[in-house]
């Protein structure tokens, strides 16, 4: 398992820049999670299966339209000229 040390290594980040990115897509999916979930029929499950995993639906939905701005210190990470969705995964997944 990865932690979170080693997914801002990885993608050139500070330890301080991945746990303020962690803590924003926690922060911001406490905000839309539940709405977002309530738009599927069949709920979490469904919601899960279109996007393949939960991590790859909570990064999806709070990178996307700049929603992290809102709940964390991050604009270095919208600058970023690397794979935004990609990185927040990683630092999503990782242990720490």
């Amino acid at each position: 398992m990865t932690t979170l040390e080693q997914a801002a290594k990885k993608h050139n980040i500070t330890l301080d820049q991945a746990r303020e990115l962690k803590s924003a897509m926690y922060t911001a999916w406490n905000y839309i999670g539940c709405e977002y979930i309530e738009t599927f029929e069949g709920g979490e499950y469904e919601a899960i299966k279109v996007h393949g995993s939960v991590a790859a639906m909570i990064v999806e939905l709070t990178v996307d339209a700049g929603r992290l701005l809102n709940h964390g210190d991050v604009d270095w990470f919208y600058r970023l000229d690397a794979d935004q969705l990609k990185i927040a995964e990683d630092v999503y997944i990782a242990q720490g």
